[in-house]
Protein backbone atom coordinates (compact mmCIF):
# COMPACT_ATOMS: atom_id res chain seq x y z
CA UNK A 1 0.00 0.00 0.00
CA UNK A 2 1.17 3.27 -1.04
CA UNK A 3 1.66 6.12 2.37
CA UNK A 4 0.42 9.56 1.94
CA UNK A 5 3.96 10.61 1.63
CA UNK A 6 4.65 8.80 -1.72
CA UNK A 7 1.94 9.83 -3.13
CA UNK A 8 2.38 13.46 -2.21
CA UNK A 9 5.71 12.76 -4.05
CA UNK A 10 4.51 10.63 -7.49
CA UNK A 11 2.14 13.60 -7.68
CA UNK A 12 4.58 15.97 -7.17
CA UNK A 13 7.43 15.08 -9.95
CA UNK A 14 7.84 17.16 -12.82
CA UNK A 15 5.37 19.70 -12.22
CA UNK A 16 5.52 22.64 -14.56
CA UNK A 17 4.82 26.69 -13.06
CA UNK A 18 1.15 27.41 -13.40
CA UNK A 19 0.68 30.75 -16.19
CA UNK A 20 -0.79 33.85 -13.79
CA UNK A 21 -4.08 35.47 -14.29
CA UNK A 22 -4.15 38.74 -15.66
CA UNK A 23 -5.87 41.31 -13.24
CA UNK A 24 -9.28 40.84 -12.58
CA UNK A 25 -9.79 44.87 -14.63
CA UNK A 26 -8.51 43.02 -17.65
CA UNK A 27 -10.70 39.95 -17.49
CA UNK A 28 -13.59 41.30 -16.66
CA UNK A 29 -12.83 44.53 -19.41
CA UNK A 30 -12.59 41.43 -21.64
CA UNK A 31 -16.03 39.60 -20.69
CA UNK A 32 -17.49 43.35 -21.13
CA UNK A 33 -16.25 43.74 -24.30
CA UNK A 34 -17.83 40.40 -25.84
CA UNK A 35 -20.82 41.16 -23.89
CA UNK A 36 -21.16 44.33 -25.96
CA UNK A 37 -20.24 42.92 -29.11
CA UNK A 38 -22.92 40.61 -28.62
CA UNK A 39 -25.36 43.26 -27.57
CA UNK A 40 -24.35 45.26 -30.90
CA UNK A 41 -24.49 42.47 -32.99
CA UNK A 42 -27.70 41.24 -31.80
CA UNK A 43 -29.09 44.68 -32.12
CA UNK A 44 -27.92 44.97 -36.03
CA UNK A 45 -29.97 41.91 -36.61
CA UNK A 46 -32.95 42.08 -34.84
CA UNK A 47 -32.89 46.06 -34.74
CA UNK A 48 -33.78 48.49 -31.27
CA UNK A 49 -37.37 47.81 -29.86
CA UNK A 50 -39.54 50.67 -31.29
CA UNK A 51 -40.79 51.48 -27.66
CA UNK A 52 -37.21 52.23 -26.33
CA UNK A 53 -37.61 56.32 -25.86
CA UNK A 54 -41.22 55.09 -24.39
CA UNK A 55 -39.45 52.47 -21.86
CA UNK A 56 -36.82 54.97 -20.80
CA UNK A 57 -39.34 57.20 -19.64
CA UNK A 58 -40.90 54.67 -17.33
CA UNK A 59 -39.54 54.79 -13.67
CA UNK A 60 -39.84 51.58 -12.87
CA UNK A 61 -38.17 50.09 -16.09
CA UNK A 62 -35.15 52.43 -15.78
CA UNK A 63 -34.92 51.24 -12.38
CA UNK A 64 -34.84 47.93 -13.57
CA UNK A 65 -32.18 48.82 -15.77
CA UNK A 66 -30.17 50.13 -13.18
CA UNK A 67 -31.03 47.70 -10.44
CA UNK A 68 -29.24 44.73 -13.05
CA UNK A 69 -25.62 47.41 -13.48
CA UNK A 70 -25.64 47.57 -10.03
CA UNK A 71 -25.72 43.60 -9.21
CA UNK A 72 -22.90 43.46 -12.07
CA UNK A 73 -21.06 46.29 -10.61
CA UNK A 74 -21.22 44.71 -6.65
CA UNK A 75 -21.02 41.37 -7.92
CA UNK A 76 -17.25 41.89 -9.45
CA UNK A 77 -16.35 44.31 -6.21
CA UNK A 78 -17.34 41.42 -3.79
CA UNK A 79 -15.66 39.20 -5.98
CA UNK A 80 -11.97 40.19 -5.80
CA UNK A 81 -11.21 41.23 -2.23
CA UNK A 82 -7.79 40.16 -1.91
CA UNK A 83 -7.05 41.88 -5.23
CA UNK A 84 -8.55 44.52 -3.62
CA UNK A 85 -6.52 44.58 -0.51
CA UNK A 86 -3.33 44.36 -2.65
CA UNK A 87 -2.47 40.80 -1.91
CA UNK A 88 0.58 39.17 -3.81
CA UNK A 89 -0.52 35.71 -3.67
CA UNK A 90 2.41 32.74 -2.79
CA UNK A 91 5.32 35.84 -2.91
CA UNK A 92 3.65 37.85 0.26
CA UNK A 93 4.59 35.04 2.77
CA UNK A 94 7.81 34.13 1.40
Amino acid sequence: MTTTADLIEAMATNLRPVRRLRSPVVRAGSWLLLAAVVLALLAISQGLRADLSARLLDPAFVVGIAASLTTGACGFYFRCPLWRSGWQGSEASA
